[in-house]
C-alpha cells in the first residue's frame, strides 16, 4: 500500500526590473493625481477642506497597488494531486490551479526538448486563444522551471512553476509516462 504524501512549498516572486518600473509608474501616477486633485480642489474654495482627505486617498491607493504586486505562490502536492495558490502580500489567497498529475498532457522542464515541441504545437493554440499561460514561478523565464499542460475550469492551461525534488518524485510516481522527471538528469 502506498503511503499518503503531503508536501507544500511557498515561493516568492523575485523582484525584477519590471517590478520596479511598475512601482515607479504607480508612484508617478499617484503624484500626478494628487497634484491634479489639489489644483481642482483649491480652485473651488468650497471644497478645500477635502484636500487632506484626497491626498491621503492618493497615498493609500498607491500603497494598495504597490503591495498588490508582491506575489507568492504556494504549491501543495498530495498523492499526485497539485494545488497552486496565489498569495498577494499575505492578505489575499486565491486558488489558481488544482488537478491530478495523471490528467496532465505533459510535464517537463522549460529547457527540455519536450517543451520546445509543446511550444511549436501551442503557438497556433495561443493565436486561436485556446490556451492560457499561467506563470507561478519565483523567477519567470528561468530554464530550470517546470511546466505542465492541463485543463482547469474549462480552460486549457500551460502552468509554469518551480517545484522541489520531492514534489517531482511524487508527481512522477502517480503519472510516470507524462511527468518527464529523471533524478539522474534533473537531480
Amino acid at each position: 500500500m502506498l503511503e499518503d504524501v503531503f508536501m507544500e512549498r511557498i515561493v516568492r516572486r523575485k523582484k525584477d526590473a519590471m517590478f520596479y518600473l511598475k512601482v515607479a509608474m504607480v508612484i508617478a501616477t499617484a503624484f500626478l493625481l494628487a497634484i491634479t486633485l489639489s489644483w481642482i480642489v483649491l480652485a473651488i474654495s468650497v471644497l478645500s477642506f477635502l484636500l487632506p482627505l484626497l491626498l491621503a486617498g492618493c497615498g493609500y491607493g498607491a500603497w494598495w497597488v504597490i503591495t498588490s504586486l508582491d506575489l507568492e505562490f504556494e504549491y501543495i502536492v498530495t498523492n499526485g494531486e497539485i494545488d497552486i495558490d496565489s498569495i498577494t502580500h499575505r492578505r489575499k489567497r486565491k486558488r489558481v490551479f488544482s488537478g491530478r498529475s495523471k490528467d496532465f498532457e505533459i510535464m517537463a522542464r522549460l529547457d527540455s526538448d519536450e517543451f520546445r515541441e509543446s511550444a511549436r504545437m501551442m503557438e497556433k493554440d495561443r493565436r486561436a486563444k485556446n490556451i492560457k499561460i499561467l506563470d507561478c514561478s519565483a523567477v519567470p523565464g528561468r530554464a530550470a522551471n517546470w511546466y505542465f499542460i492541463a485543463n482547469y475550469k474549462s480552460n486549457r492551461l500551460l502552468v509554469v512553476f518551480d517545484p522541489d525534488e520531492r514534489m517531482l518524485v511524487n508527481l512522477k510516481r502517480f503519472s510516470p509516462s507524462k511527468v518527464k522527471y529523471n533524478p539522474l538528469i534533473h537531480g
